[in-house]
């Protein structure tokens, strides 16, 4: 197992760099998406929209 490690350092460090920078790329959408949810951008059209009702009174 050892030796399998070392014959793909390389590989491994690279994978979990990609795996790192994938995980803080979703995180950073998602964090961004559920920030902005109810901020500006709403046209005032809520039929069809999954905030209705939600991000200003009737």
């Amino acid at each position: 197992m050892l030796q399998f490690i070392s014959d793909n350092l390389a590989t491994i460090l690279v994978g979990f760099a990609v795996a790192v920078l994938l995980a803080l790329s979703l995180w950073a959408m998602h964090r961004d998406k559920k920030k902005h949810a109810h901020e500006g951008g709403c046209g005032g059209g809520c039929c069809g929209c999954p905030y209705a009702g939600k991000c200003h009174g009737k």
